[in-house]
């Protein structure tokens, strides 16, 4: 059925057109609407998730995310061994008759 509306432009169902210009987008937003004040609004507001969400951004914007901790180990928690096995350039390469064994 042509135009039945099943299918937007070609996408999939369920993929959101996202914007060319995210940031452009927000700030001609923030220039419609007081940001500050609707900040204020959505963290008075009744739904708690939505007020954690926001808290938890206005802090990130404020101090930064907290760094996060990467590990990586080897076999049994061990150092990680690096083998390296790429031949030297010509330059530093020892004469034939000088090479270590």
């Amino acid at each position: 059925m042509a135009g039945s509306g099943s299918r937007a432009a070609g996408r999939r169902p369920g993929k959101k057109k996202l914007a060319a210009d995210p940031k452009g987008l927000a700030q001609g937003v923030f220039a419609r609407v007081d940001a500050e004040q609707t900040a204020v609004d959505l963290l008075r507001g009744g739904d708690k998730r939505l007020k954690i969400r926001m808290f938890e951004l206005l802090l990130a914007y404020a101090f930064g995310k907290p760094a996060q901790r990467v590990e990586a180990s080897g076999p049994g928690g061990g150092p990680i061994r690096m083998i390296w096995d790429i031949p030297a350039p010509e330059r530093e390469r020892a004469p034939e008759g000088k090479r270590e064994k």
